[in-house]
């Protein structure tokens, strides 16, 4: 694999993070959801009789806090769906069929090389061949002069 198939994987594979940061943003927005129709935490201690105004006022406060969180955890999602549209489009563009397939199964679906193999009933080596030429394609996409717009996405380290 050369330096350009590297990197381009690289940036197919930040559509992984990108599912799994929507996953916990949705996952944490529930549970604000479960806090606060409680109307208090599960992790509070729970309040006496005589502390119900207390209580009223909290479950206010959570109310408040619930809609502002809610607001951050959508603009962040959006944002996220919007990068994965990005990878989504960088796919679609390409010529051939076979790449386009085998990149969504890998990098949108997400599926293992058994599974793609297993499915598409290919030679391991060609599916690998098909894969290298894709990358390929999308490193001038992303990098190349027409994928400027898209420079701005991290890669790390090879080491």
């Amino acid at each position: 694999m050369t330096d350009n198939q590297y990197t381009a994987k690289l940036w197919l594979n930040r559509n992984y993070s990108l599912w799994h940061e929507i996953q916990q943003l949705k996952a944490r927005r529930e549970v604000l959801l479960c806090d606060i129709n409680g109307g208090v935490s599960p992790y509070r201690v729970k309040e006496t009789q005589n502390d119900t105004t207390k209580a009223q006022a909290r479950a206010e406060d959570m109310r408040l806090s619930y809609s502002e969180l809610c607001d951050l955890i959508d603009r962040r999602v959006n944002e996220l769906n919007h990068a994965d549209a990005e990878t989504l489009d960088i796919i679609s563009r390409l010529d051939d069929a076979t790449e386009r397939t085998l990149l969504t199964a890998r990098h949108i679906n997400y599926l293992t090389w058994a599974k793609i193999i297993k499915q598409t009933h290919w030679a391991r080596a060609s599916a690998f061949r098909y894969y290298n030429a894709a990358l390929d394609k999308v490193y001038k996409e992303v990098y190349g002069d027409f994928g400027t717009k898209y420079k701005a996405i991290y890669v790390k380290d090879k080491n």
